[in-house]
């Protein structure tokens, strides 16, 4: 008799793709960043959290991020690290960061 109850192959199934899932959006938010800024400021977007000083550059990057990358409704947990894009609007140009993403996520 098992200590334990079967494993559920369906549930098993569902958390390893959003594993994945999780692991591609990190890759994907790694690469929009080295596009705009230089190799040493992604530990700091990514240390840093968000501070909106531009609301309209956040907005812009925010909403080309999750029509064109993911949709928060499907993958809600993905937005724990947008941050790490939002923050370029601190020192990058809204147009820059938005071309960035739409060149990242439209090759992965």
């Amino acid at each position: 008799e098992a200590l334990y109850p079967a494993v559920d192959e369906e549930l098993e199934a569902e958390i390893h793709c959003h594993e994945e899932t999780e692991q591609k959006v990190q890759e994907v938010l790694r690469e929009i960043v080295l596009r705009v800024a230089p190799e040493p400021m992604l530990a700091v977007f990514q240390r840093s959290r968000q501070r909106i000083h531009h609301p309209g550059c956040n907005k812009k990057v925010l909403s080309t991020f999750y029509k064109t990358c993911w949709r928060p409704q499907e993958h809600p947990y993905i937005t724990k690290y947008t941050y790490w894009v939002t923050n370029l609007c601190n020192s990058y140009r809204d147009e820059e960061i938005v071309r960035a993403i739409a060149t990242s996520c439209s090759t992965n």
